[in-house]
């Protein structure tokens, strides 16, 4: 799988550079509308915004009736803060594509950044009326979204349990009901909502993960625990399930199901100096110096600044009876 990552990624690069040759000789390069998405996405996600708007105004010259590359559009302009530019472009392509729901809802987001939040919520409730599942998942997390800038903490946590009720695969929706979790809000009608979610879908690790963020923060810990392995069990590579469920464990004292979590997701997912850290930290707990100083000297190979590291490597060291090493990363620290 990684390997055919790379290889579009390669191929994706050469296109680029094929069409870049082409531009400079004035030569007009024809690419499938599809095609032209993905190298946006590749410059975009490269931090080559200039090259993706200019591509994607090429890809409009040829696929002048594409909702979706104007909306591409939009959105370059809009990450370069070119808010009124945005609204000229959605303007354009709501001239043959009125309805397009993902047109409609980034206008909504531009009419409430300006400060016209009635405005933005009349179109939305307009949006609703025609909607089906998953496109009103996507109108209430936008709806979230400024409820979110009004710092409406209530309605934004009902337009979210909405969003979520309708299309429980929304991500993002997941993601910013996790933040409102994590900010101690809404805890016991978060159980609430992820308990039916799951009921429906037991196989959905962000469910599973919100819900152990929630029964945590009720102090339901063991409970969490076990949200968290669901949550890991599902998806190998969801890293934040790890991590909450090693917290969780050294809270409870259970160093050693804390330590095979940290081992089990530096095999699953890519080893990080955070996952590195807390495992140099379970060996040294359970009296593991040696071992603890191995995982403390590679997060510092991650980061030489890594302050806490160092000084757990003094800790370790000191308890080694190792003066002189404890001496200098007490310093480093």
């Amino acid at each position: 799988m990684r390997h055919q990552k790379v290889k579009r990624q390669n191929q994706l690069e050469h296109l680029l550079n094929q069409y870049e040759v082409m531009s400079q000789k004035n030569t007009v390069c024809f690419h499938e509308e599809a095609v032209f998405v993905e190298m946006i996405d590749f410059l975009e996600s490269d931090g080559q915004w200039h090259k993706a708007t200019a591509l994607v105004e090429a890809a409009i010259t040829q696929h002048p009736f594409s909702a979706d590359l104007y909306l591409r559009k939009a959105e370059l302009l809009l990450n370069r803060n070119m808010v009124e530019e945005c609204l000229v472009t959605i303007a354009q392509a709501e001239i043959f594509a009125p309805d397009n729901v993902n047109l409609n809802l980034l206008r909504a987001e531009l009419t409430a950044a300006k400060g016209q939040f009635i405005e933005a919520f009349a179109i939305l409730d307009h949006l609703k009326n025609k909607a089906n599942l998953t496109e009103l998942s996507e109108i209430f997390l936008t709806e979230a979204l400024i409820y979110e800038d009004l710092r409406d903490k209530n309605a934004m946590f009902k337009s979210l349990r909405r969003c979520l009720v309708a299309n429980p695969e929304n991500t993002e929706g997941y993601q910013k009901m996790m933040l409102l979790v994590e900010k101690g809000r809404f805890h016991r009608e978060s159980i609430e909502l992820h308990n039916r979610l799951l009921d429906k879908n037991a196989f959905n690790h962000f469910a599973w993960l919100n819900l152990g963020m929630a029964l945590r923060g009720v102090g339901k810990n063991f409970d969490a625990v076990e949200a968290y392995e669901f949550a890991f069990a599902i998806n190998e590579n969801c890293l934040m399930a790890y991590i909450e469920a090693g917290e969780t464990l050294l809270e409870l004292g259970e160093v050693e199901r804390a330590k095979l979590v940290y081992e089990i997701a530096i095999f699953n997912t890519k080893e990080n100096a955070e996952l590195l850290l807390q495992l140099g930290y379970c060996h040294h707990l359970l009296g593991n110096h040696k071992a603890a100083i191995e995982f403390f000297e590679r997060v510092v190979e991650f980061d030489k600044y890594n302050a806490e590291a160092h000084f757990h490597i003094g800790e370790s060291a000191k308890a080694l009876q190792h003066w002189q090493k404890s001496i200098n990363a007490y310093k480093k620290a």
